[in-house]
């Protein structure tokens, strides 16, 4: 990739991804005015002075277009640089503003009305930086594969995981399903949580579970001479997969939904059961022979 290619790249995703946000906030988003959305009384508080700055345009131009940049640098790296797109120098400049916004948008929660007549809440809010953290995640894997097509397995296997969680919990849903929060729970276990028996825990799972998974198939195509799990992956599999588990034991009963936690779970442990199939040697070998056969990815010359 020349360099002309190159900054046409960034230009173009900068640009693309502000136009994404802005569509985003005004044909997804369509917040409440701060007088409608902040308590009364209490439109100057730092909560409301905070709302008023994330849930606007600029705000939401401004990270689509940083977003945009990021995506943009990732596909740079992934057709340019062998090997894993992941840098240590990347994860220090995005990982902190990431975690920060994440954590101001949680903290100012419990103070504004998030959830507006028409419109989407604080979830919806959170989820557009969740998004561009699980399609870097994505490109990372597809750099991981060392294959053309590579994309494809890295947004196709989450995109599958992702349909199968939503219609799991579409299809054999339990009572009661969409229901508020429980007048017996307290009030921290629907403030932050989304509803066990809800769609969006199953998607978010099913998304995870999915990108863990073409990980796998790409360490197993490349034919990485590594172990079936490295030092790195147990060090963040195992502390996602306690969290998930805690919160369905913990959160999930006080939610009404103590029918859904035991399938929740089973969900969890066949992922990581899956996942340890996917390193054993003889199933990688079967499994990169069927891609082949289906011609959605061949290895370059390079590999």
């Amino acid at each position: 990739m020349r360099t002309p290619e190159k900054v046409l790249s960034f230009a173009c995703l900068a640009v693309g991804g502000a136009a994404a946000g802005y569509v985003y906030f005004v044909r997804v988003l369509r917040p409440a005015p701060p007088a409608v959305a902040c308590p009364s009384g209490l439109v100057d508080d730092w909560r409301c002075a905070s709302y008023q700055v994330i849930v606007s345009k600029p705000f939401f131009l401004l990270a689509g277009a940083l977003i945009g940049t990021w995506f943009a640098y990732a596909l740079v790296r992934l057709y340019t640089a062998p090997g894993p797109s992941f840098t240590w120098r990347e994860g220090l400049v995005t990982a902190p503003p990431v975690l920060a916004m994440t954590a101001w948008i949680i903290a100012l929660h419990p103070g504004v009305s998030w959830f507006w007549a028409d419109s989407l809440g604080w979830w919806e809010v959170l989820f557009f930086l969740l998004a561009a953290v699980l399609v870097r995640l994505a490109i990372g894997v597809a750099s991981v594969a060392k294959v053309r097509g590579g994309l494809i397995l890295a947004f196709g296997v989450p995109i599958i995981f992702a349909s199968l969680g939503y219609a799991y919990i579409t299809l054999f849903q339990l009572p009661p399903v969409g229901h508020s929060c429980p007048a017996f729970a307290q009030a921290s276990d629907c403030t932050y949580h989304p509803l066990i028996g809800e769609s969006r825990p199953w998607v978010f799972l099913g998304l995870l579970a999915g990108i863990w998974l073409a990980y796998a198939v790409a360490v197993g195509v490349a034919g990485a001479p590594r172990r079936t799990l490295d030092w790195i992956e147990c060090a963040i599999v195992l502390p996602t997969m306690t969290a998930v588990i805690w919160w369905a034991l913990a959160v999930g009963p006080d939610q009404a939904g103590g029918g859904y936690v035991d399938r929740f779970v089973l969900a969890v442990c066949l992922t990581a059961v899956l996942r340890l199939l996917l390193g054993a040697r003889i199933v990688s070998r079967e499994v990169s022979g069927m891609l082949a056969k289906l011609g959605m990815v061949r290895k370059t010359a390079a590999s």
